[in-house]
């Protein structure tokens, strides 16, 4: 199964396994982003999917009611048109609610 993204008239096939959910900010639940405009991103997103299975989970140490997944990848917008970073981010976890750093943002930008 493949998650796919779109905008008005593009599709995007997305590296991730469904569900997948944005990243927010972890007080006021608000879409996280970073704008950089010497690479061309006025706002950058991190989407992530691929569920942690039940031992990623007690590894992490996370509660049942946290949403994160294990493969987390950039959307970039730049002029209302929108790129997916050619790079992921797995290994890790990232939850809804948190837990990525500005250079993250910044990471998925250059390699978009």
């Amino acid at each position: 199964m493949q998650s796919i993204a779109s905008s008005k008239s593009t599709r995007f096939v997305l590296a991730l396994k469904p569900p997948c959910y944005f990243l927010r900010d972890g007080k006021t639940k608000k879409l996280s982003y970073y704008s950089y405009p010497r690479l061309d991103a006025d706002f950058v997103v991190i989407m992530f999917g691929n569920p942690l299975s039940d031992a990623e989970r007690k590894i992490w140490d996370l509660k049942d009611n946290r949403i994160c997944g294990g493969v987390a990848q950039g959307v970039i917008i730049l002029n209302n048109n929108v790129r997916i970073s050619k790079k992921v981010l797995s290994g890790g976890r990232t939850c809804t609610d948190g837990g990525h750093d500005e250079k993250d943002f910044w990471y998925f930008a250059k390699h978009s």
